[in-house]
């Protein structure tokens, strides 16, 4: 698989091997066959710990993030009860613990978006579709 992303890459880098903002996010939409944005890649870009330089390296972490960040959607349904709704205590503890983790400030924000009456339960659905311009 990384050789496919190698030859994708090289296709819109320049003669440094690095590429801009807005060519990763035309590579990541042709791999990962999704619609994602510049913003939508702030937070992705923020987790990865990476500045500017868009070099191949980088692009790997970035894309297995990305990977790991679907990864854990699935393993969130599991959290679901019989209502389809995660406890929110649950889902920052998966959230702050999984792969790269969340800071227990972005796991809030995002169970803030999220939980819409304040209840500290997250409908499943509503949360996937919240947070996926993150993913």
């Amino acid at each position: 698989m990384e050789s496919e992303l190698k030859i994708i890459f090289k296709k819109y880098c320049n003669c440094k091997g690095i590429i801009s903002k807005k060519k990763l996010v035309k590579i990541l939409k042709i791999i990962l066959e999704t619609d994602i944005d510049e913003l939508d890649l702030e937070f992705i870009i923020k987790k990865s710990e990476i500045q500017t330089n868009f070099n191949f390296q980088n692009f790997i972490k970035i894309y297995e993030n990305i990977l790991m960040y679907k990864n854990l959607l699935g393993s969130l349904k599991f959290l679901a009860n019989d209502n389809k709704t995660i406890n929110a205590k649950e889902l920052i503890n998966k959230l702050t613990n999984y792969g790269n983790p969340l800071t227990i400030e972005e796991a809030e924000e995002l169970i803030e978006l999220a939980d819409i009456d304040n209840n500290n339960e997250i409908n499943y659905t509503d949360f996937i579709q919240k947070i996926s311009i993150y993913i």
